[in-house]
């Protein structure tokens, strides 16, 4: 069973939900500080709309990149603070912060708009987005999660509320396979965050910041290039033309 025909075999039942997570709503994706026009503490314009649609809440309910945080749970400064370097306190504080903001925002959806928080407080509602969110994205790079959200699914299965067996299984040969896939994936997964307050994953930056995250690319291809040989450094000098202004 492929994992497309393994997805199609439990789709219905991922969305088979409350009809006000499934309702069709439009939602703006693309929430970052260069598309948001400010004057006088007043939003005056929102641009770049292009890639926004309307489709199924639950689906469409994620926080905007401004405000959303994914790492571990810091809302005070630990005790060894002052015993930290600059750099350090800079981490923790500005981690805090996101945490703080992130917290309050959370709590604002909650008063203003009960549906969205209800979207984002559903049990195992991640494990049902992305299967369907990932499933048309196979083609770029994302077999690899696409197949972890069918695991997630195969282990979630009663824990979502689903009478019987789950429709497929992965065996152990399979998912032992998966798991030697998913170590270099994650590698990557691991550099962009390292690297998530200099550029996004897309590429984009801050105009603030494009110097460094150029002057970094541009380091980390020299790199490439001095440890590349033949065939394989070709390509990787074609494809990273762009950032040779310091090389």
């Amino acid at each position: 069973m492929t994992p497309v025909h393994k997805y199609l075999s439990v789709a219905p039942n991922l969305m088979d939900i409350d009809p006000l997570l499934s309702r069709s709503t439009l939602w703006y994706g693309d929430l970052h500080s260069s598309n948001v026009f400010v004057d006088d503490n007043r939003i005056t314009a929102v641009i770049d709309w292009q890639g926004s649609w309307a489709g199924p809440l639950l689906l469409q309910a994620q926080p905007s990149s401004l405000l959303n945080y994914q790492g571990s749970i810091l809302l005070n400064h630990p005790d060894n603070f002052d015993e930290l370097d600059s750099e350090q306190q800079i981490q923790i504080k500005r981690q805090i912060f996101k945490l703080t903001l992130f917290q309050l925002y959370l709590m604002e959806t909650e008063q203003r708009n009960p549906f969205l928080a209800k979207a984002f407080h559903l049990d195992q509602g991640k494990t049902r987005r992305l299967a369907v969110e990932l499933a048309g994205n196979t083609w770029d790079d994302e077999i690899v999660s696409f197949r972890e959200a069918l695991i997630n699914i195969e282990k979630h299965w009663q824990a979502m509320g689903f009478q019987g067996k789950c429709p497929y299984y992965f065996t152990e040969k399979e998912l032992k396979r998966h798991a030697v896939d998913a170590e270099g994936w994650n590698e990557v997964e691991d550099f962009f965050d390292r690297i998530e307050d200099l550029v996004k994953r897309d590429g984009w930056t801050y105009p603030e910041t494009f110097g460094a995250a150029f002057d970094f690319f541009c380091d980390l291809r020299k790199l490439g290039l001095e440890r590349m040989k033949g065939r394989e450094r070709e390509n990787f000098d074609k494809q990273t033309s762009w950032a040779r202004g310091h090389n």
